[in-house]
């Protein structure tokens, strides 16, 4: 028996899962489309209480069930109200336009968030 899993996913997976990046492989599409369905069947994802990871989402793959990212979306939304699935933290943001917050560490040297050195 393995662990249910709980995470965080960022918007980039959901996005690499619809086929969004080009410079994603096969095979990272392929893991991406996988750990979102493996979430959707038995695992439990966080959001933020300020609904801006499901804009975030919303804007990158939509919602819906016609590709394996807007499914995962339209499961967070379905399932937000539900937190043995969705679980709403509060987080607090260390910018106006609420694109860095004070609860997520910065990066290990040499790696980036969203494209960053």
């Amino acid at each position: 028996m393995t662990a249910p899993i709980v995470c965080v996913v960022d918007t980039n997976v959901a996005a690499t899962a619809d086929g969004k990046h080009d410079t994603a492989g096969p095979e990272c599409v392929l893991a991406c489309q996988r750990a979102l369905a493996a979430i959707r069947s038995g695992g439990r994802v966080f959001i933020d209480d300020s609904f801006l990871i499901q804009r975030e989402y919303i804007g990158a793959v939509g919602s819906g069930d016609q590709t394996p990212g807007k499914a995962f979306v339209r499961w967070v939304l379905t399932n937000q109200g539900n937190p043995a699935r969705v679980t709403a933290v509060e987080i607090t943001p260390k910018d106006p336009q609420k694109t860095d917050f004070k609860e997520i560490p910065p990066p290990l040297k040499g790696v980036g968030y969203d494209g960053g050195p």
